[in-house]
């Protein structure tokens, strides 16, 4: 299968770029939307791991868990737009709190699809540096690690939302932004 065709109609990207920018399963593509021999044999290996059934993009997260639930079907919307370091770090929670999974309940979301369901006006989920997740890990906890800048908490002190908005310089992982739920 062509790299571009695993890109764009497989993992469901709207661009070569897109892909660069998430891919997290070794050393990080150059974001040039070039069809060079490193991105070829990066779309290459996340093909052979999406048939594996395995991490797609990183090596526990897929793109079909990360991309916009509207099926890139509303206007404007990338299908997936995931920043590698968000994976990095979500790679990160799993290996220190979550030994048998963590699911990521949303990632990426296109503006209007953030808009049908509520979402916040300017959430980093339409950056793509954003994921919600089960609500299991105790914040305080989680903040020690300095693993992401922000933090949605519910009323029992468990993270259902993760970001790195220090990508976009809003506060960082040493002061991260939390609210609650």
């Amino acid at each position: 299968m062509h790299a571009n065709d695993i890109i764009r109609n497989e993992l469901g990207f709207n661009s070569v770029r897109e892909f660069q920018r998430a891919w997290n399963l070794g050393k990080k593509l150059v974001i040039d939307d070039i069809l060079g021999p490193k991105t070829v044999a990066a779309a290459q290996l996340s093909w052979e791991r999406h048939c594996a059934k395995k991490g797609d993009l990183s090596e526990h997260f897929s793109a079909r868990e990360l991309r916009c639930k509207c099926g890139g079907e509303l206007r404007g919307c990338k299908g997936i737009s995931i920043h590698c370091s968000l994976l990095d770090s979500l790679e990160k929670m799993r290996a220190l709190y979550y030994k048998n999974g963590l699911h990521v309940v949303s990632g990426y979301r296109c503006v209007l699809h953030n808009e049908n369901i509520n979402g916040a006006p300017r959430s980093q989920h339409c950056n793509g540096l954003a994921a919600d997740i089960p609500g299991i890990t105790n914040f305080t906890i989680l903040k020690k690690r300095q693993l992401f800048s922000g933090y949605g908490v519910n009323g029992n002190g468990r993270v259902v939302h993760v970001d790195r908005r220090d990508l976009v310089g809003i506060a960082s992982k040493t002061k991260p932004s939390h609210w609650y739920y």
